[in-house]
């Protein structure tokens, strides 16, 4: 309840106040959960520092270390001010502020009609990158992990569908073949480390990052 309440809040921020004032607020939000994490929080912040830490070759408490973990809070607060802005952005406004570059080869991959699947990672802004790709005609389908607070799940999709995306939940195999089978654009988000999968050398250490677009895109 609290999270759905603060995303409302967001919102409100994000669609109202001027870009500079809120991109302040925001950023002061991270800086709290950065500096004062509770609950699950606790744990997010050691991940970020030991993931950080793998990657820079320092210490976890390095100044280094934390200044670029605080940047990565400031990052995602970024992100989620510019997803709750969308209610405001009309068509054009988003087309202006991110334009996509090498739709031929999406024209390529559609003209085989078996459907695309595109790959990606929580780097930068993915719902706006997908959105721009929906509203240039391509029919767009997210598989998204549900939120465990209904009202908060109902609040991220009701954004995306505005925006002509189509939200597809993990396990829901037959509706995501189905989007394959009708020529399709599905977008998913691929870089957790889980416990069953592929294993891949990341900076020295082997980890497993999901096998289920490699395998969808082999039966599709």
């Amino acid at each position: 309840m609290w999270t759905w309440c603060l995303y409302k809040v967001g919102i409100f921020f994000s669609c109202y106040l001027p870009s500079l004032i809120a991109c302040w607020i925001t950023e002061r939000i991270a800086d709290f959960n950065f500096f004062f994490p509770s609950g699950k929080g606790k744990l997010y912040k050691k991940a970020i520092l030991h993931n950080l830490s793998m990657v820079l070759g320092e210490a976890r408490q390095s100044r280094q270390v934390r200044k670029m973990a605080r940047r990565s809070y400031h990052n995602f607060a970024r992100y989620l001010r510019e997803f709750f802005s969308l209610p405001r952005l009309k068509k054009q406004d988003l087309l202006r502020l991110l334009v996509p570059v090498g739709l031929e080869n999406l024209d390529y991959a559609l003209s085989r009609k078996k459907g695309v699947i595109l790959l990606s990672i929580h780097f930068g802004n993915w719902e706006w990158a997908g959105m721009a790709i929906s509203l240039c005609g391509y029919p767009v389908n997210f598989l998204v992990r549900e939120h465990q607070n209904r009202r908060t799940n109902e609040l991220f999709h009701r954004i995306r569908k505005k925006k002509g995306v189509r939200v597809l939940f993990l396990g829901q195999l037959k509706k995501v073949i189905k989007s394959l089978k009708r020529n399709e654009v599905l977008a998913i988000l691929a870089d957790e480390n889980i416990k069953e999968g592929i294993e891949v050398n990341f900076f020295g250490q082997v980890i497993t990052i999901p096998a289920g677009p490699f395998k969808l895109a082999r039966h599709t």
